[in-house]
């Protein structure tokens, strides 16, 4: 571990993403490699981790993202909403015709490839904000809380570790569920939502 990358913090202090700094570092020069490895603490929901980390950056971080999501949803229903009423229009512009026949997937079949893109796009965000604080978090834990000692800080973040990793399975168990269930609908229900209309 090259200790030229991080400056000495001599006591427990708070500056926003202070990603270079390690307190006391003198003395904990041969732990520099736990400190400044990954963690799946910041996959506890709610972001208890953050909270008891004082990691008050990470949860700007999290505020930011969320907006983020806000603008994939609003994107994606603008574009899903411009769809169906061109398909709308479209399938009446054509009810004078001889061989008219009523195509309801033109009016709702992109709401599920809309939304599993803007899910896709979502995720991307979620994983990368949650990357970054996987490989930075305990290098701030370790200089923003009062630790009794280093063996203390050390199994905190193992434990933490542990119940990240258990939350990380299940919400990818969660992704991998909903991707199937949206590619399932989309194969199944469409078709059959078309041919009940179309039947009306």
């Amino acid at each position: 571990m090259d200790l030229m990358k991080f400056k000495n913090l001599e006591r427990t202090t708070f500056k926003w993403f202070s990603l270079r700094e390690i307190k006391e570092l003198d003395q904990v020069e041969d732990k520099l490699q736990f400190i400044n490895s990954f963690s799946f603490g910041p996959f506890v929901p709610y972001n208890l981790y953050h909270f008891f980390h004082n990691l008050w950056d990470f949860y700007v971080m999290e505020l930011a993202s969320s907006y983020l999501y806000l603008f994939v949803f609003y994107f994606m229903y603008i574009g899903f909403l411009i769809n169906m009423f061109t398909g709308m229009f479209s399938s009446l512009n054509s009810m004078d015709t001889m061989d008219f026949t009523p195509d309801f997937s033109s009016l709702f079949g992109s709401f599920f490839p809309l939304t599993l893109i803007g899910l896709v796009v979502i995720l991307l965000i979620f994983f990368a904000v949650k990357l970054f604080q996987c490989f930075h978090c305990r290098r701030l834990s370790w200089n923003r809380c009062e630790w009794k000692d280093y063996e203390s800080f050390e199994q905190g973040e193992r434990n933490w570790n542990m119940v990240g990793m258990v939350f990380f399975i299940l919400q990818v168990l969660g992704i991998v569920f909903t991707i199937a269930l949206i590619i399932f609908a989309w194969n199944s229900l469409m078709p059959i939502i078309n041919e009940s209309m179309m039947s009306i």
